[in-house]
């Protein structure tokens, strides 16, 4: 291709880095200017992804005078885009891709200056996509087996690429697409040819093909059991297997029978004697399929072990057969046989009232079952490694236990009549844990009297013997009576019901005190006394009798008690204490007095009150004597008092006036009985008051009624002259 020349303008054009690209670099015209002259192409003319872009110089010349050597430049444009980085005369293929239009421009240089321009353009073309790899398997197949196909296949332009399969046979129009044939299609000795074409979405790539041919199917073993399972030692073995041709030959077994991994038996016959295996050993069968021409491929059964032989009983009982809260029950089972010649043994379980109880030993104690429950036992023979048949019991219903009764001890050997005798138990014991009631025989001089728990006074004298028969029971059965120790009854000494001293209120020096005593003796034909002892100050001073004289023993300030023993002429009973009295002071007696004179005249007489017989004081006190005035009703307190008088003068007397003296003993301690005496202090006149009356009683003179005029001393008659003054 040659280029026509294009000048300096284009010369200037590429020196700035943007060269035009004209028609005639379009259509390939060499470029020339009058001095170099120069055809390119870009090689290889159609390229592909997988190959460089390289430019080739196909001509050049120079006009003479120039004779420099001609270099180049390089300017590459992918799709009109310039490409800075490639400078040189190819372009590698990892840098292009397909359907890119690739253009370059050459510039011839001579010397140092670039003379000329010239251009080249190609297209990259699609690359078809090729097989790598093609396999069919199995390599040697049978009738029955599926031919799969497995291919590979690559694109230079790394376009996404899909595989076809073709297969055909000899050439024939049997035609299957896909990648696996099935062997429904295939028969033995066919010869099979398999095409793969690759495509990347353009193009096919080259097909490739590959042939396979058919050849006998070995027969197969589907399955293969030994039975009977589980086997025993006596038993013979059968292998049962199962086997298909897919070319339908005719199939035949051979058997390998092994025994814990050692082959013991070969050949044609399926079955195997118990001669050749033994308990726990490991059985297994391997079966061979073959066909007039193959044989396939062996099949093991399932690993068989020999099982023990279980062992096995004929008979199972309870003993003992009746039983009680205390029993133990064992389980006895009998007719033990083992096709091995195990040694005899046994597991056991239980059943009472329908529960399991735990226990898995032949001996069942009372702490598992009551009275009342059915109690059966299972027993399966064992002999350490395999149970056989279990074997149940009759069962057998736990009777009642009646209770027992340790001792029965009387609360006392020596009751006396007031006392309520009873029994006290110990050692009772049910094994049903039923509550215990106990029935009662009391029995006094040998006769039974009660059936209560306890025994008073009422039903015993004393002297008489006593003693009770207890009988346990659980409200089912009564257990075995126990008799207590015997008692006797005793004297009852008696007692102090009350003990009190009189008098109660007030005790004075000369008093006569007594013991006031009440007894009680439940023995009732006794009858109790006491003997007293009387305490002065604490100190024992009699022992009198029920009485004690003050006169004797006591004065003022003392403390008094008496204890009083009683007894019923056998026995003493406790002594008893009366409360304490104290010895009270005794007041003075009133002492004699008189007022003199009888009449006192006023302004004439003084007014005495003497004592003239002085008191008496039980308890030797010295006796004062008080005073006391009063006039008309009225305190009067001027009088002059002694120890045994007292003065009012004449000067305080007045005409018509009743005077009374008090006199009051003391001893110190208590006043005694008051005394009074009252004299009237008169002139001899009086004033006389006159009454008008009232209705139904007439006028009247009151005189008066003066202590001198008393009806002590007028009498009961008396006259009355009365002088009257005019006022």
């Amino acid at each position: 291709m040659r280029i026509a020349s294009i000048g300096m303008a284009i010369a200037s054009t590429l020196i700035l880095g943007c060269p035009v690209i004209t028609d005639e670099m379009k259509e390939g015209k060499t470029a020339r200017n009058s001095v170099i002259d120069v055809e390119i192409a870009i090689s290889p003319e159609t390229p592909t992804t997988d190959e460089d872009l390289e430019v080739m110089i196909l001509t050049e010349s120079v006009s003479p005078p120039q004779n420099e050597p001609i270099t180049y430049t390089y300017e590459w444009f992918r799709n009109n885009t310039v490409q800075a980085d490639i400078t040189e005369a190819v372009v590698p293929w990892e840098q292009t891709a397909k359907n890119e239009t690739w253009k370059v421009f050459v510039t011839p240089i001579e010397g140092v200056l670039g003379e000329g321009l010239v251009s080249s353009e190609v297209t990259v073309a699609n690359t078809p996509p090729v097989v790598d790899t093609l396999e069919i398997s199995p390599a040697e197949p049978g009738a029955l087996d599926d031919l799969v196909a497995t291919a590979t296949a690559t694109d230079a332009d790394e376009d996404e690429t899909s595989l076809s399969y073709a297969w055909s046979i000899e050439g024939t129009s049997r035609l299957v697409t896909g990648s696996i044939l099935s062997t429904t299609e295939t028969a033995r000795d066919e010869t099979w040819t398999l095409t793969v074409t690759p495509n990347d979405g353009d193009e096919d790539g080259t097909p490739t093909t590959t042939t396979v041919t058919i050849g006998n199917s070995a027969p197969v073993a589907n399955s293969v059991s030994l039975s009977p399972d589980p086997a025993f030692e006596n038993d013979t073995l059968t292998a049962t297997a199962e086997a298909t041709d897919a070319d339908g030959d005719a199939i035949t077994f051979s058997y390998a029978f092994s025994v814990d991994g050692s082959v013991v038996q070969e050949g044609a016959e399926n079955t195997l004697t118990g001669d050749g295996f033994n308990k726990h050993q490991d059985v297994v069968v391997a079966v061979t399929p073959s066909d007039d021409t193959d044989s396939g491929e062996p099949l093991e059964s399932g690993v068989l072990t020999i099982s023990n032989s279980p062992p096995s009983i004929t008979d199972l009982a309870l003993d003992p057969q009746v039983i009680f809260e205390a029993s133990t029950v064992t389980c006895t089972p009998s007719g033990w046989s083992d096709a091995d010649g195990d040694a005899e043994g046994y597991t056991y379980t239980w059943s009472v009232g329908g529960t399991d109880p735990g226990p898995t030993t032949a001996d069942l104690t009372g702490a598992d079952f009551n009275k009342d429950q059915e109690i059966s036992c299972t027993a399966t023979p064992f002999e350490g490694e395999d149970s056989g048949a279990p074997l149940t019991s009759a069962a057998v219903t736990v009777s009642n236990t009646a209770p027992t009764l340790g001792t029965a001890t009387l609360s006392t050997t020596s009751p006396q009549e007031a006392d309520v005798v009873s029994v006290v138990l110990a050692g009772e014991q049910d094994d049903d844990g039923d509550t215990v009631t106990f029935e009662y025989a009391w029995s006094v001089d040998g006769s039974v009297i009660s059936g209560d728990s306890t025994l008073t006074g009422a039903d015993f004298d004393k002297g008489q013997p006593l003693v009770v028969e207890v009988t346990p029971t659980d409200g089912t059965d009564p257990g075995v009576p126990v008799q207590s120790d015997t008692a006797t009854a005793i004297n009852t000494p008696p007692t102090v019901v009350s003990l009190a001293l009189s008098p109660q209120a007030a005790l004075y020096t000369n008093d006569l005190v007594s013991a006031i005593t009440t007894f009680d003796d439940v023995d009732p034909a006794d009858t109790p006394t006491a003997t007293y002892a009387w305490y002065v100050n604490s100190q024992l001073v009699a022992e009198t009798g029920s009485t004690l004289d003050g006169a004797t023993y006591f004065e003022k300030d003392d403390s008094v008690l008496v204890e009083a023993t009683p007894t019923d002429g056998a026995d003493t009973g406790a002594t008893a204490t009366s409360s304490t009295l104290t010895v009270l002071n005794s007041a003075p007696t009133a002492p004699g007095i008189s007022v003199s004179p009888p009449n006192p005249t006023p302004e004439v007489d003084d007014l005495v009150c003497s004592v003239d017989t002085v008191s008496n004081d039980a308890d030797g006190d010295a006796v004062t004597y008080g005073f006391d005035w009063d006039v008309d009703g009225a305190a009067f307190t001027s009088a002059t008092d002694t120890s045994i008088d007292s003065t009012v003068t004449r000067e305080d007397l007045d005409n018509n006036e009743t005077w009374t003296c008090t006199v009051t003993p003391d001893d110190g301690s208590s006043p005694g009985p008051s005394i009074s005496e009252s004299v009237w202090a008169s002139s001899g006149c009086t004033t006389l008051t006159v009454g008008s009356g009232s209705a139904g009683i007439p006028s009247y003179v009151d005189i008066g009624r003066p202590a001198s005029l008393a009806q002590s001393v007028l009498g009961d008659t008396f006259t009355v002259e009365i002088w009257a003054k005019r006022d």
